[in-house]
């Protein structure tokens, strides 16, 4: 077995609930299969672990980056120092606000939330339905298809506690 490196023992003892990879192929979890190991690769279950592994990150002075789906990654065929964060498994909640609106986590993929969204009566998403990514992805690249834009189908989005109004 490999030595771990002082941040992989010093992460690991501070986090020893949440569920970690250490020199992870970044390949295993990238749609175009590429990518070296990931020092340290997190795989949070909800919103309290994703919390916390980021606070330890800062405390450690580590780098991290998050990863979704992992949908047209390209991740370095050297691998990445420091941290990633997976939230595949994350943030995958929805919830239904009024008659015409809907809140939806950035861990959920855009195509069950276009499915979601269709299976409540609502229509806007339909362009995102068997587009892989998931949301929070989404929104970070403004991606789109067949026309049109997650931009056009987002009112804001919460990025550390604060709601950022979506702009025109």
């Amino acid at each position: 077995m490999t030595e771990l490196t002082d941040f992989q023992e010093k992460i690991a003892a501070l986090l020893p609930d949440v569920e970690m990879k250490f020199d992870e192929p970044l390949a295993k979890h990238t749609s175009l299969r590429i990518g070296g190991g990931a020092e340290v690769m997190a795989f949070p279950k909800n919103g309290e672990e994703l919390s916390e592994i980021l606070k330890v990150s800062v405390l450690l002075d580590g780098s991290f980056a998050i990863l979704g789906a992992g949908t047209n990654v390209l991740a370095p065929d050297e691998g990445v120092r420091g941290l990633v964060v997976c939230l595949k498994d994350c943030l995958g909640g929805m919830e239904r606000l009024d008659e015409t609106r809907i809140r939806v986590m950035a861990g959920m993929t855009m195509a069950r939330a276009a499915a979601n969204a269709a299976n409540l009566g609502l229509a806007g998403m339909e362009f995102a339905h068997g587009i892989p990514g998931t949301v929070g992805g989404w929104i970070r690249m403004n991606a789109g298809a067949f026309g049109h834009s997650i931009s056009e189908v987002i009112a804001r989005v919460k990025v550390d506690g604060v709601w950022i109004p979506a702009s025109d």
